[in-house]
């Protein structure tokens, strides 16, 4: 209970206020048996990064341990179908440019996102989610934890706009890749 983060602690008052369907990505013990002991959630689902490089895409492991790749979370969990994600940024900054267009795909009311600010670009995520008019609260701790809480409620997204969105952060990821070489 010592080492939780202030991003965690906040997370865990949180989860008592939340209701109908979650997905969970990368919790720790403590926020899952948060959790699964709310009543109010009624459908839940634990994924988890196993770091298995599988075919040239990386996997996420559920709870019932059937490895579900990233790029079809769409087949699995449908459109609009699930209240709310909670996810930690260390499980998902290898895929984000995807995951963001998925979540706002399949939340229908909020999406949090927690972790450590000084191993991820919070300004970028921030940026990429706003693109699909999200109200976003960011909240960032003396710790360097953050909680990203972005309501996804009025979110509109197509699949013309993602592939864009996909295509513009694919030029912009090489691009930086390109200066930080030319600069070393």
């Amino acid at each position: 209970m010592s080492n939780m983060t202030k991003a965690e602690k906040y997370l865990k008052k949180e989860i008592n206020k939340f209701s109908g369907g979650l997905i969970g990505i990368g919790l720790d013990e403590d926020l899952e048996s948060q959790i699964i002991n709310n009543n109010n959630i009624n459908s839940i689902n634990f994924l988890y990064n196993n770091n298995i490089f599988n075919g040239g895409k990386y996997k996420l492991k559920s709870f019932r341990g059937k490895n579900v790749n990233i790029r079809k979370f769409k087949r699995k969990f449908k459109k609009k179908r699930t209240d709310i994600i909670v996810s930690n940024v260390n499980d998902i900054e290898e895929y984000i440019k995807s995951f963001v267009g998925i979540s706002i795909y399949m939340c229908k009311d909020r999406i949090y996102i927690y972790g450590n600010k000084n191993k991820c670009s919070v300004p970028d995520i921030t940026l990429k989610y706003k693109r699909y008019k999200t109200d976003i609260i960011r909240k960032e701790y003396n710790d360097d934890s953050f909680v990203l809480i972005i309501d996804a409620r009025y979110a509109k997204n197509h699949i013309i706009k993602d592939k864009w969105y996909y295509i513009v952060d694919t030029i912009n990821n090489a691009i930086e890749i390109i200066s930080d070489y030319l600069l070393n």
